[in-house]
């Protein structure tokens, strides 16, 4: 074998796995939408079907009864090391919720009094029919306020006004994703 050929396998050798650990998060994702395709389906207890269209980058996670789907998107760990550290994570589920619109609205005050949490209601969105309302949630004390403050991120809910058994969705990542949070809400179907 030629001393280039040895030095273009050893650089081989040593350059794809970096690579490969690099850009795990969009392989895996790239992995998911070549099995899967594009859209993610959720089915209630009704036998109601969604569908939601997940963009290319992010990684959805499907529950095995397709109640709850989690869509991730992250960078690898040296672009997360050299700035590039914007993260996603997105949840949709038609399982029953455990708190409505109303019921925030009125224990918004006790949940700030108690342990901190400032609840702001920021959008209301129509998603198969339906509206959410959506609140952004902020730690002013304690363990997770001090963390919170450490790591630029937002935390977002969207839950329907009194209908516990209706679709509802959350967020957790940095502000730069906001936006997607907001198209792919407004862009779910209903299929039956």
């Amino acid at each position: 074998m030629a001393y280039r050929t040895k030095v273009a396998l050893c650089l081989a050798v040593l350059i794809v796995p970096l690579l490969a650990k690099e850009f795990m998060p969009e392989l895996c994702a790239l992995g998911w939408h070549i099995g899967h395709g594009r859209t993610v389906r959720l089915k209630n207890w009704e036998r109601q079907t969604y569908e939601l269209e997940a963009p290319l980058l992010y990684w959805p996670r499907v529950n095995e009864i397709n109640w709850d789907a989690t869509l991730i998107r992250t960078s690898g760990p040296v672009r997360a090391r050299l700035g590039q550290s914007d993260w996603a994570m997105m949840s949709f589920s038609v399982a029953h919720q455990y708190q409505t619109a109303e019921e925030l609205r009125r224990e918004a005050s006790t949940l700030n009094d108690k342990a901190g949490l400032v609840l702001s209601e920021k959008a209301t969105v129509a998603v198969a029919g339906q509206e959410l309302y959506c609140f952004e949630q902020k730690w002013e004390k304690g363990r997770i306020a001090e963390l919170s403050r450490s790591l630029p991120m937002v935390e977002i809910m969207c839950v329907p006004l009194s209908d516990k058994k209706s679709f509802n969705a959350s967020y957790t990542g940095t502000r730069n994703y906001v936006p997607t949070v907001y198209t792919m809400l407004g862009s779910i179907k209903r299929v039956n």
